[in-house]
């Protein structure tokens, strides 16, 4: 019988939403404006976080690297000469040598890491000392050249005036910065037949600028804005050359902390590259 009756329901179609709605569009752009900016603010941390832990895993595994090679040429040269193995007078001598040169090469990446570590705490210290211009090249000049001499280069010294007139610099953090770009050029900068370095020094009023440019092929543009961070040895880490990639962004570092800077210069005509140390004196 209810099927018979003559009765239909009809419902109303709710109201379509348009553009019209201005208060519910807006709600939906702003919840959505949020979503990407969270997203941004986690995200961005996060791929500079992990690039950061990848870089840092390289430092361990070239840190350890560098270590272990010293230690273990100490360690069979040491053995082989307390055993008597070596009786010519003349390989003792080249042993003893190349042992030297291993203690400084030790020696020298301990103390770069130290140095950053005390950087990145900020408990870098300095001792500044005042003395012309010609008695800090000749402090500084033969650990420069001896570091050349080992890589089969060599380093020439330009030293521009006044000679005379005394500077106030921290004598020993100048001489690591120093160390560290004459270090990188003997790495980067000497694929020549005959290498040579040249080193620069100059003492402009109140200031002391120091040039180390190398006879290398130089730095690809697409490279210059890498060079000094740290771990990263400017995409240079097929681990060809050994390093640890901290010198050129300890240097950078120290010459802040001394109130000064490291910069790459334009590279010439003539190739190579040219890092220039300039802080106050």
């Amino acid at each position: 019988m209810l099927a018979t009756v003559p009765v239909a329901l009809s419902v109303r179609p709710p109201p379509a939403v348009t553009a019209t709605d201005g208060p519910a569009r807006q709600a939906l752009l702003f919840t959505w404006a949020a979503v990407l900016a969270a997203l941004l603010a986690v995200g961005v941390p996060l791929r500079a976080s992990i690039a950061y832990g990848e870089r840092r895993s390289r430092f361990a595994s070239s840190v350890t690297h560098e270590l272990r090679t010293p230690l273990t040429t100490f360690r069979m040269y040491a053995e082989m000469l307390a055993g008597g193995m070596v009786t010519d007078p003349a390989q003792q001598r080249e042993y003893l040598r190349t042992l030297h040169a291993e203690s400084e090469r030790l020696t020298s990446v301990v103390e770069n890491v130290l140095a950053y570590s005390r950087l990145e705490q900020g408990r870098a210290t300095m001792r500044a000392q005042r003395l012309p211009l010609a008695a800090l090249v000749e402090r500084l000049a033969p650990r420069l050249e001896r570091r050349a001499s080992d890589a089969g280069a060599e380093l020439r010294s330009d030293v521009r005036g006044p000679h005379g007139d005394a500077l106030t610099v921290d004598v020993e953090t100048v001489g690591q910065i120093l160390l560290n770009l004459v270090d990188n050029a003997c790495k980067y900068g000497t694929s020549s037949g005959a290498p040579v370095i040249d080193a620069t020094w100059e003492a402009p009023p109140g200031r002391l600028r120091v040039a180390i440019r190398d006879s290398g092929p130089g730095i690809e543009p697409h490279r210059r804005r890498a060079v000094f961070a740290a771990f990263d040895r400017a995409g240079r880490s097929d681990g060809s050359i050994p390093g640890i990639g901290l010198g050129l962004a300890l240097s950078r570092g120290l010459a802040r902390e001394l109130g000064g800077d490291v910069t790459l210069s334009p590279t010439s005509a003539s190739g190579g590259a040219s890092f220039v140390l300039d802080v106050p004196a």
